[in-house]
């Protein structure tokens, strides 16, 4: 029979990590607990929690990571990945309120199978993250109370946590139109993802509420790179003038203020820029950047509760069809010009 010391041995790791990775009794790192779900899978080794019932923890859940879209490839390299604040939120959560957690990595055909190999009554709930919010179709119902986080099903069958991307566009662009701007160009992802289509419609809704028309040609789409900022950036500033930026997340944002500095303008002085998400590096970005926070502990700490919540109170009706929209802070740095606010702002003149 197949032991843990096999499986500690072919992932070249102690024993105790193994037992963390498949007791969820420590955080461990994605590498690692990748490294011993594949070596166990490989030596057939199956936890003995799970080959006895009488030994299930019954105030145990399991946390399936999702890899995300096909389509990652849009994704920068070296992104930071949501999944991961996301994901130690809620086993913090979990932990402190007396649940082991069982994490796992896998796509949706490796969720499939993990779920046909593992006895789910051994479980009290599950918790499915993704790095992407998204909605996908092909989500296998689990046997038991579970709750989406930064993702959701377009059936509505499961209680989601996603952060509240429309507002969040509102907001952004309700702020610059309080500084004084009304021409305000609009730098957005992927068309087809959840988050450019509802900072989008955010976007336009500020401009309505405060009877700013619509302009198209202030608008521009691309991927989510400081190259797609820069160059939308740039093909804007050759036909409009504008005097404020909306970027739909912090690295077209980097490139919207590569693109302005490059024709001799200045940020916050000619053109006002907030960003989105909040990475690490914007405080750091010259001048610090005004940006919305993506509440991704928020997401993993509410996720947590509303699953404990279903499972002390209604843990046999997991039909929870709701969806819980986190809101997204406004974090004021330099670049948006709060601090010039009593002045009024310089245009960036067209170039035509």
């Amino acid at each position: 029979m197949v032991t843990i010391r096999d499986v500690a041995k072919k992932a070249d790791v102690a024993c105790s990590t193994v037992s963390h990775v498949f007791n969820g009794t420590a955080p461990i790192s994605e590498e690692t607990r990748l490294r011993v779900l594949q070596a166990a899978e490989t030596l057939g080794y199956v936890p003995k929690t799970f080959r006895n019932p009488r030994r299930s923890m019954t105030r145990r859940v399991i946390m399936f990571k999702r890899v995300g879209r096909g389509n990652m490839a849009e994704l920068e390299d070296g992104s930071e990945d949501f999944a991961d604040p996301i994901m130690a939120s809620a086993f913090k959560t979990l932990k402190m309120n007396g649940y082991g957690v069982w994490m796992l990595p896998h796509s949706d055909d490796e969720m499939e199978a993990c779920i046909r190999s593992i006895n789910m009554t051994d479980f009290s709930g599950a918790l499915v993250v993704d790095n992407v919010y998204e909605s996908f179709s092909n989500f296998p119902l689990l046997p038991l109370p579970t709750v989406l986080a930064y993702c959701e099903t377009q059936s509505h069958v499961r209680l989601s946590v996603v952060p509240d991307d429309f507002r969040g566009g509102f907001d952004a662009t309700k702020h610059l139109v309080e500084l004084g701007h009304r021409r305000i160009a609009f730098l957005n992802g992927p068309p087809d993802w959840f988050a450019c289509q509802a900072r989008y419609q955010g976007y336009t809704a500020a401009l309505k509420a405060f009877d700013i028309p619509l302009d198209t040609g202030l608008v521009a789409n691309g991927n989510w790179t400081v190259e797609a900022g820069h160059e939308g950036m740039a093909a804007i500033l050759q036909k409009q003038a504008f005097t404020a930026v909306f970027a739909a997340n912090d690295l077209l944002a980097i490139g919207v203020i590569q693109a302005i500095t490059a024709k001799g303008l200045t940020v916050p002085g000619d053109v006002a820029v907030i960003g989105f998400d909040n990475r690490l590096f914007a405080k750091y970005v010259d001048p610090p950047l005004t940006t919305m926070n993506l509440p991704l502990n928020t997401i993993g700490e509410r996720a947590a509760l509303e699953l404990i919540r279903i499972i002390r109170t209604a843990p046999n009706h997991n039909n929870q069809i709701s969806r819980i929209q986190i809101h997204c802070p406004l974090v004021v740095r330099q670049s948006c010009g709060a601090q010039l606010r009593e002045q009024p702002p310089a245009s960036a003149q067209s170039n035509n």
